[in-house]
């Protein structure tokens, strides 16, 4: 019998090759292929919800910098009722236009916005202690704002994507943001109030 060289021993790996392409060109049932367990691909699934809420949660933060040092200069307190009043309701309707949870994707905007004036009251510990400013803005706080809001409708993306958690889920997405807010300059007591609505 003319081998072309090639084994063909029903042990052999070309043997299994060439069987696999005959079943696949002949529609003979095909050949299978290795499929992730439903378990890993859930897994790549939260690891991919939890990024995108980490990097949502962090943006927000990251620009409240800016907004301590505009309110230090303007000499505006750090508290702002009616805005967060504002701003609390347009996400409800947001969340509503997103099949979310109202009362949940309050709690977790009502936490970032505990954590944002943590934040800003650091700012302002830092400023009376180094007695700085006032400082020259190249934005307004009008500007300001809309940056905020652009970070809100992320963060609503991302909660979106993240769907119902487990108590081992809220757990474990706790610890991750906790970790990178710290590892990132953030202290203990914003990174609590950030993760305040994992805890329920």
């Amino acid at each position: 019998m003319f081998r072309l060289g090639l084994c063909w021993h029903p042990r052999c790996l070309v043997f299994r090759l060439w069987i696999c392409g005959i079943l696949l060109l002949g529609g003979g049932g095909g050949c299978n292929v290795p499929v992730p367990p439903a378990t890993s691909v859930q897994a790549s699934r939260d690891e991919e919800a939890f990024e995108s809420l980490i990097v949502a949660i962090h943006e927000r933060l990251h620009h409240m910098a800016e907004v301590a040092q505009w309110k230090w200069t303007h000499r505006q307190p750090i508290d702002d009722p009616d805005r967060e009043a504002e701003m609390l309701q347009r996400i409800a309707q947001r969340a509503r236009e997103k099949n979310l949870d109202v009362a949940w994707v309050q709690a977790v905007f009502r936490d970032q916005i505990a954590a944002s004036k943590q934040v800003q009251r650091e700012w302002f510990e830092r400023f009376r202690q180094n007695a700085e400013g006032p400082y020259v803005y190249a934005t307004t706080l009008e500007r300001m704002r809309q940056q905020i809001d652009a970070s809100n409708e992320r963060l609503l993306s991302a909660l979106a994507q993240l769907g119902p958690l487990d108590a081992q889920q809220r757990s474990r997405l706790r610890q991750r943001i906790t970790e990178h807010l710290l590892r990132v300059g953030y202290s203990a007591e914003v990174c609590q109030l950030a993760v305040a609505f994992l805890n329920e």
